[in-house]
């Protein structure tokens, strides 16, 4: 899991991802804001994006979002993929 504060408007999200799967894997980000930063307490996303992360390859990854949200905290999470993070 990511967690990062943000302003608002929300319009992007970067992350940088270092892969050690042997083959390229797709992988659902979830995108998810609450208002505290204590815990991860969301059940909705915000959004989710699939991404194709390729074999062996630190890449930094971009989730366009154009949200406009009052919550404060953001942060992410993926179903298990083995071999990613």
């Amino acid at each position: 899991m990511l967690r990062r504060i943000f302003q608002y408007p929300l319009t992007i999200v970067r992350f940088l991802c270092y892969p050690k799967n042997d083959a390229s894997a797709d992988v659902l980000f979830h995108v998810r804001v609450q208002a505290d930063p204590d815990g991860y307490t969301t059940s909705e996303d915000l959004c989710a994006v699939a991404v194709r992360l390729p074999a062996h390859a630190s890449d930094w990854f971009e989730i366009p979002i154009n949200a406009d949200t009052k919550l404060r905290y953001l942060w992410l999470w993926t179903d298990k993929c083995s071999g990613v993070f």
